[in-house]
C-alpha cells in the first residue's frame, strides 16, 4: 500500500517527487492512496516554483520602497525564494520571532543553519513569552528593529500575513508594495479577511500585487503562487506511473472524477464508518 500525501511536480524539490514515484513503482502496490485537492477546480495554467520566483523578483527589482511578502509561513519553498530574490536584489530578508523559532528547530533536526541571511524582525511589545526573549537573546546580531526599516524601507522584505499587520503601525511606511503570494480565498470569511487587508494598504499607501481589488470583489493574479498539490493530468500520470491494482482518492470534494477518468486500476470510494476489504 502506498500513500502519496499532498504532493507536486516542480520547485527545488521535484526531484524528490520523481525519486518517490520510481521508488512506490517498484513496490507493485496492491493500493494508492492518493490526494485530489485540485479535481474539479477551475485551473486554466499550470503555474510552477520557477515562474513565481521569476515574478515575485521582477517586483522587488522594481520597487523603490519596502516590499511585504505575504506567504504561509509553514511554505518553506516559498521562503528560500525570497531568500533567493533579497540575495539578487541587495536586499535583507526579515521574518518575525515565531517563525524564526521554527525555522530554528528545523535546523536542529537537518543539521544546518536554517536562519542564515535572515534578519529577525523584533516589533515593539510591552511582555513577551519566555521562549520569545530568549530566542531574541539568542539571535541578537540578527535582529531589525521598526525604526531601521522606517530609515531604510527600500533594503528590506518583511514577511508578514494579513495576521501581522498591526507590525507595520510601528515602521508607518510611506508607500511600498504588498505581494501577495500565497492561495486564492476558499470561504466567505476569508473574503472578508481581504477587504479588510484593502483598508490596511489604503491606510499606509501600499500598492497590491498577486491579488487585485474590484469593488467588494478579490481578484487573484497568476504567475505570484504555486499549489502544493498535483494538477488532474499529473494524478492520472502518477497513477498509471505506479500501477496499483486500486486507487483510493482522499482531500478531495470530488471523488466522481476518479471513477470517470482513472484506467486500469479499479477506484474504491470510502464511506463514513465502513470498513474497506482489500481481496
Amino acid at each position: 500500500m502506498v500513500y502519496t500525501g499532498d504532493f507536486r511536480m516542480h520547485g527545488v524539490k521535484g526531484h524528490l517527487t520523481e525519486k518517490f514515484l520510481e521508488g512506490a513503482a517498484g513496490l507493485e502496490p496492491r493500493l494508492l492512496i492518493i490526494e485530489g485537492t485540485r479535481v474539479g477546480r477551475k485551473e486554466e495554467r499550470r503555474e510552477t516554483e520557477e515562474e513565481v520566483y521569476r515574478n515575485c523578483l521582477e517586483v522587488c527589482r522594481r520597487e523603490r520602497g519596502l516590499v511585504v511578502a505575504d506567504f504561509s509561513p509553514r511554505n518553506f519553498e516559498r521562503l528560500e525564494t525570497f531568500r533567493g530574490i533579497a540575495g539578487e536584489t541587495g536586499s535583507e530578508l526579515a521574518v518575525l520571532p515565531e517563525d524564526a523559532y521554527l525555522l530554528r528547530l528545523i535546523g536542529c533536526v537537518e543539521g544546518r543553519d536554517t536562519l542564515s541571511g535572515l534578519r529577525v524582525y523584533r516589533g515593539l511589545k510591552e511582555s513577551r513569552y519566555t521562549w520569545e526573549r530568549n530566542l531574541l537573546e539568542e539571535l541578537a546580531d540578527r535582529l531589525l528593529d521598526p525604526a531601521e526599516v522606517s530609515r531604510r524601507p527600500s533594503e528590506y522584505i518583511l514577511c508578514l500575513s494579513y495576521w501581522n499587520l498591526i507590525n507595520l503601525l510601528d515602521i508607518k511606511p510611506e508607500g511600498g508594495t504588498y505581494l501577495y503570494s500565497g492561495s486564492e480565498a476558499y470561504s466567505e470569511e476569508e473574503v472578508f479577511d481581504f477587504r479588510r487587508l484593502r483598508s490596511w494598504l489604503e491606510h499606509f499607501g501600499m500598492r497590491s500585487v498577486g491579488l487585485r481589488f474590484r469593488g467588494e470583489e478579490v481578484e487573484f493574479e497568476p504567475g505570484f503562487h504555486a499549489s502544493g498539490h498535483a494538477t488532474p493530468e499529473e494524478l492520472l500520470q502518477t497513477i498509471e506511473r505506479i500501477g496499483p491494482k486500486e486507487v483510493l482518492p482522499v482531500h478531495t470534494e470530488h471523488r466522481e472524477w476518479f471513477e470517470r477518468e482513472v484506467k486500469g486500476a479499479g477506484v474504491l470510494l470510502p464511506k463514513e464508518g465502513e470498513r474497506i476489504q482489500l481481496a
